[in-house]
């Protein structure tokens, strides 16, 4: 049932570290200078959360260990001068916001986020999907397939939430949909606690309004006529206002194949001032296994300068598809010192698979260098010594740099070492040696005049190799070099509409000295419309298209407002999954490289259901 691309995804997982927080760092100036000791505020409004600290001399700060997501609001107060207050902050996992404060003495200010020079500082590319966007992708099946298919780079590694790494068999549905906060798909991650390229998921979490979800659904799926049922709800809220949050998830699928059945949970403690503790929980069973798995982690802030996450995890399974059990730990430590952000990081991991049992471990270490206002400078290492590999330590040095010019122009690029897969205890299939990752991206936010302000142009070019380790028997099978490059626009409209177009070129050349290219094209097109139609009933509709070889395909997502309350509403939904199969077009989706990876031979789906929200 797995989908083949998802399956060489996480068939044999670096030990990745995934990043679960967000963090801001800027400098306080006014005029042409710093300015000391202002005192940072920073609150996550919707669950009241606040993090305080006071800038260094030289005017800079760092605010790590936040939740990802938003809003968030940071106010900066220093003597003689007027509070200034940046409103609609929003924080991606592992991706730090730079933030520049300018002073004034004049009034008390406040600038919405875009109208400063604030860049994320990406650490290769990435295509993220937040809860708005994830709920406009129409998917039949509900699976994370659906999802990935939808970036222009997708990458082999590994799927994680929350930090805990999943088997190859709960990849496709790792957790319930509603559960999900965000997705990020890395095609090169070149900060080293972010690991290796892979698929993170981060779950939502608990704030001090209720929230909560229902559905039934009932389909077809697999273009063969298989009968789908399921049903789910996600709820969440505070336990003690502003202090204490959970989170949970349910849903159960039931097809002519079996039973298939995913849970979450999630406790969220501001135990004191700077120590903020968060217990998550998943639970999967598929046909042929199931999966419990747990993390403990402590944000902890010891000074203005110093932050600490501590994380803990185990898991356990039963069946062929997942490790009989595993526990392993993790510290990750920053300190600021000026302009240097550094970071250290140790970790440890113990699995037990077919009664074999091995140990990883991981170090690193790691200065993110603030040159300039416009340009950061990240350089790292990366040793990492994988279980059931046998081949040693595997060093991984990182470079990666941003930079800003101007306040619409971000440059992003790096390179850097990667660890491969780690073979099961078999000896089969072969361990992925470790190879080189470079990638350059531009972006540039355009304004069109006519046409409206806020179009996103931006390209990459990627360049990967892909080093065969050695087989069973020691033979080298050799390398295979792969190199991509996308162009990609995007933008919304004030009526309610958002759209995005990619195109990806693939060389997929297996032989590195072969002059011929083997190239790959690859389009999407992406359109999510909401709007108050129908008696002012909220309608959404999404459609997403898709063209790689031997394929051309599209899929419709339909949310239907049929009634609303001042705490809640009624909505019907309808998904149709590779809609010109349904009309005897389509065609079986490949499997194939780096760049565009394609999920399952799977025909048309259709799903229809009710679902309730408040």
């Amino acid at each position: 049932m797995a989908a083949p691309f998802l399956a060489a995804l996480v068939l044999a997982a670096p030990a990745a570290a995934q990043q679960t927080t967000g963090s801001i760092r800027g400098a306080v100036i006014a005029g042409d200078g710093p300015v000391a000791d202002a005192r940072i505020t920073v609150v996550h409004l919707p669950s009241n959360t606040v993090s305080t600290l006071t800038a260094g001399r030289d005017g800079r700060f760092a605010v790590n260990g936040l939740r990802t997501g938003g809003p968030f609001a940071l106010t900066v107060e220093a003597p003689g001068f007027e509070q200034l207050r940046v409103a609609g902050i929003a924080l991606a996992p592992g991706e730090p916001l730079r933030l520049p404060i300018r002073l004034a003495a004049q009034q008390e200010m406040l600038v919405a986020i875009g109208a400063l020079r604030s860049a994320a500082l990406r650490d290769g590319p990435v295509t993220r999907f937040d809860r708005a966007g994830i709920a406009g992708i129409g998917s039949a099946a509900r699976d994370l397939a659906e999802i990935v298919r939808r970036a222009p780079l997708a990458a082999e590694g590994a799927v994680s939430v929350d930090g805990l790494r999943l088997p190859a068999g709960f990849a496709r549905g790792p957790v319930p949909r509603d559960a999900i906060a965000a997705v990020s798909v890395r095609a090169a991650p070149f900060d080293v606690a972010a690991g290796a390229p892979g698929v993170d998921l981060v779950l939502r979490s608990g704030e001090n309004l209720f929230a909560g979800s229902a559905f039934v659904a009932r389909g077809v799926a697999g273009g063969e006529g298989r009968g789908v049922r399921d049903f789910g709800g996600f709820l969440s809220g505070a336990v003690v206002r502003d202090r204490l949050f959970f989170a949970a998830s349910y849903e159960r699928r039931r097809d002519d194949a079996g039973q298939a059945e995913n849970a979450t949970a999630r406790i969220d403690w501001n135990a004191a001032a700077g120590q903020r503790v968060s217990l998550r929980y998943v639970h999967a069973a598929v046909p042929g296994g199931a999966l419990d798995a747990g993390a403990l982690q402590l944000d902890s802030d010891w000074s203005d300068t110093v932050s600490s996450e501590t994380r803990l995890t185990y898991f356990q399974g039963e069946g062929d598809l997942a490790p009989r059990d595993g526990i392993g730990g993790q510290l990750l430590l920053r300190w600021r010192q000026g302009a240097h952000m550094l970071t250290g990081l140790a970790g440890w991991r113990r699995e037990t698979r077919r009664r074999v049992s091995a140990h990883a471990y991981v170090a690193a270490l790691q200065d993110s260098w603030n040159l300039s206002p416009a340009l950061n400078l990240t350089m790292g290492a990366r040793l990492e010594r994988e279980a059931f590999s046998g081949d040693g330590v595997a060093v991984q040095p990182r470079l990666a740099l941003t930079w800003q010019p101007r306040r619409r122009l971000v440059v992003r690029g790096g390179i850097g070492r990667f660890a491969g897969d780690e073979a099961e205890p078999s000896g089969a299939p072969a361990r992925r040696a470790p190879g080189w990752r470079s990638s350059l991206s531009v972006d540039y936010t355009l304004d069109l005049g006519p046409f409206g302000d806020g179009w996103r142009f931006g390209g990459d070019l990627l360049y990967a190799e892909d080093r065969a380790g050695r087989d069973p028997r020691g033979r080298d099978p050799g390398r295979e070099d792969q190199f991509a490059a996308v162009a990609r626009v995007g933008t919304e409209w004030d009526f309610g509409l958002a759209a995005s177009l990619s195109y990806t070129v693939t060389d997929d050349r297996r032989d590195p000295a072969d002059p011929v290219p083997i190239l790959r094209h690859a389009y999407r097109i992406a359109l999510d419309y909401r709007r108050a139609l129908l008696g002012g009933r909220q309608t959404h509709l999404g459609l997403f298209g898709q063209s790689v070889p031997g394929l051309f395909r599209i899929d419709l997502h339909l949310d239907q407002e049929i009634a609303a309350a001042a705490r809640g509403r009624l909505i019907l939904f309808a998904d149709l999954e590779n809609a010109l199969d349904l009309a005897g077009a389509g065609q079986a989706e490949p499997v194939f490289a780096f760049g565009d990876p394609a999920a399952e031979q799977r025909g048309w789906g259709v799903r229809v259901g009710a679902r309730a929200e408040f």
